[in-house]
């Protein structure tokens, strides 16, 4: 039979389907395909078909990994043969404000690791993340029917018991690390994310900040009155 290939290209996904098939497809070529005719997509280019003849494709695919894929796993074969575990000896007092993550903490990291070519400022993400993290089952659990923004305001949220607090200054503004994620702040998020660290109640203000918001969507924390 025949069947007609578009190649093109495209940028966004339609969201929550369990194949990638893209919203903004726009067509640059067409081929007919007739028996025993080939076509070679490489790697990113988009694609859909259009049978004109009752046909049959045969599809071979060749892998090639991504190479984020390569680098994970050549990370676990080497985090298999490392030894030994962080520790902060000579530690500064000037650490120990709640939550804070300093430079210093980071650069500890590196070096329990002995990598000399990453800076804390560049590690300081995937750091807070990781040493927020919780156990899977202490993992708080978003709102059912989540409150608009404006409903906050004015009413005490507590920090969920089981969610993990910790905050940088650097790189400038700074970043919020709650259960493994890395939030972007702003200057005027530092009036109440100590509180949190602390594992106290806040008031939200009006209107409720963004990054307020954001902690009660995921259910980091809740109403007193919930």
């Amino acid at each position: 039979g025949q069947r007609t290939w578009q190649t093109g290209s495209g940028s966004r996904c339609i969201p929550g389907l369990p194949v990638r098939l893209l919203e903004d497809f726009v067509v640059q070529d067409e081929y007919t395909l007739s028996p025993g005719d080939a076509l070679y997509l490489p790697p990113g280019i988009a694609h859909n078909a259009i049978t004109t003849t009752s046909a049959v494709t045969y599809s071979v695919g060749f892998r090639a990994p991504a190479a984020g894929d390569l680098l994970l796993a050549r990370a676990a074969q080497i985090a298999e043969r490392t030894k030994g575990r962080y520790g902060d000896p000579g530690l500064d007092p000037g650490e120990a404000s709640g939550g804070m993550i300093s430079p210093a903490a980071v650069q500890r990291a590196l070096d329990c690791i002995g990598v000399r070519d990453e800076t804390p400022e560049q590690a300081i993400a995937w750091f807070g993340a990781l040493v927020t993290e919780g156990k899977p089952w202490l993992q708080p659990e978003a709102p059912d029917h989540p409150l608009e923004p404006e409903a906050l305001a004015g009413r005490r949220l507590e920090p969920h018991p089981g969610s993990r607090y910790a905050w940088s200054d650097f790189p400038a503004p700074g970043l919020l690390f709650v259960d493994g994620n890395a939030i972007p702040l702003v200057r005027t998020d530092f009036e109440w994310i100590d509180a949190l660290c602390f594992g106290r109640a806040i008031t939200a203000g009006s209107p409720v900040p963004a990054l307020l918001y954001q902690l009660y969507s995921l259910g980091a924390v809740y109403l007193s009155d919930d």
